[in-house]
């Protein structure tokens, strides 16, 4: 399984290189996607120890138009970042900001972890390669390749990838996407 999410990350990354990657855009609950992602991850991190937790500012439904599947592979990877790179008894946040002023949602997830040194920074986005042999962690199957992935795709949404990191206290990795949506009130 891995190696084929490897396989298909880098036909993924090499598809957006060429412009060849076109967004399959349909209109689904947001809420109902972040859901799905931390129930993806949960198992592992009970194993770990780890805590995944979700919050919104949202008060109603939220539909969104956008590409559902690259949404959650995006937040999957970030997902299984904070969860690799953390601590046990740590905590992974996934968040969700509706901003209704500027009609945007932004997206963070936040680690209680390791943090990031200054080296592993400078390589973050760019260096496929040598990112793993950077951080100290058991498990580094595929460690730059989805965080490299998740900030093309989040650029072919409309948005960007950024981070806050601090050595020791954990990092945070958030994107706004400048969607048109439309709150719906639940009965």
């Amino acid at each position: 399984l891995e190696m084929l999410q490897l396989v298909n990350g880098m036909l993924d990354l090499n598809k957006i290189k060429e412009g060849q990657l076109p967004l399959a855009v349909s209109s689904f609950d947001v809420y109902d996607l972040l859901e799905s992602v931390r129930r993806l991850h949960q198992a592992r991190a009970t194993r770990l120890n780890i805590q995944v937790q979700l919050s919104t500012n949202q008060q109603t439904t939220l539909k969104m138009t956008a590409d559902p599947y690259r949404l959650r592979q995006v937040l999957s990877h970030l997902v299984d970042n904070a969860i690799t790179f953390n601590r046990p008894k740590g905590e992974v946040h996934l968040q969700l900001m509706h901003d209704e002023t500027a009609n945007t949602l932004t997206f963070t997830v936040t680690d209680t972890g390791l943090g990031m040194t200054r080296e592993v920074q400078e390589q973050l986005f760019a260096n496929l390669s040598g990112l793993a042999a950077d951080f100290p962690a058991k498990d580094k199957t595929g460690v730059g390749l989805g965080l490299t992935l998740s900030h093309q795709l989040v650029q072919l949404m409309g948005g960007k990838l950024d981070y806050r990191t601090e050595v020791g206290v954990g990092s945070s990795f958030f994107f706004t996407l400048p969607l048109h949506t439309r709150t719906e009130v639940t009965a």
